[in-house]
């Protein structure tokens, strides 16, 4: 495998890894660290000058901040948490403007189906097995909200062939 070959498949892991440990990370705290975010943005921005140079990065960014100004609705509608949006927002950095569509149907799938399968959790009674494991019993909780780190995590792995197609043509 040359270098050439090496970057896009590299950066797509880190990608991927990202993703699914926000995924997993936001279940368990109803967090996403802003550092996962940090990460994502320093990868796409990688990504993006080592496939396009500037000319692409610049489609991407404005992907992101049309993310940005999205999530940041959710948020003041009170639907998102910060997280959800750095989040989302430093995704759309990766999977640009070309993809952003799709991601955002595929966000809004996930999380329809993330609602209606907490909903129906938390519909019947918690096993005392599981009460004692503080992540189970948040997400059983009527007060708490989704964690919607996993749908945004959902829709960019759903998305990241076309993603990855796009940043390294």
């Amino acid at each position: 495998m040359t270098a050439t070959q090496f970057v896009p498949v590299a950066l797509t892991v880190v990608f991927v890894a990202t993703m699914l440990v926000a995924m997993v990370w936001d279940i368990a705290t109803y967090e996403i660290p802003d550092t996962l975010s940090l990460v994502l943005v320093a990868v796409g921005a990688v990504a993006l000058l080592a496939g396009q140079g500037w000319g692409g990065f610049a489609g991407h960014a404005l992907g992101a901040l049309g993310a940005f100004a999205f999530g940041v609705l959710m948020f003041a509608l009170g639907q998102w948490g910060g997280g959800d949006v750095k989040f989302m927002a430093a995704s759309s950095l990766w999977l640009g403007w070309p993809v952003l569509i799709g991601y955002l149907f595929w966000v809004a799938i996930a999380g329809g189906v993330l609602g209606v399968a907490v909903l129906a959790f938390r519909r019947f009674r918690l096993p005392e097995a599981w009460a004692g494991r503080p992540w189970i019993a948040r997400l059983h909780r009527a007060e708490q909200g989704l964690p919607y780190g996993v749908a945004l995590g959902i829709g960019g792995l759903v998305m990241l062939r076309p993603a990855v197609a796009s940043v390294f043509p």
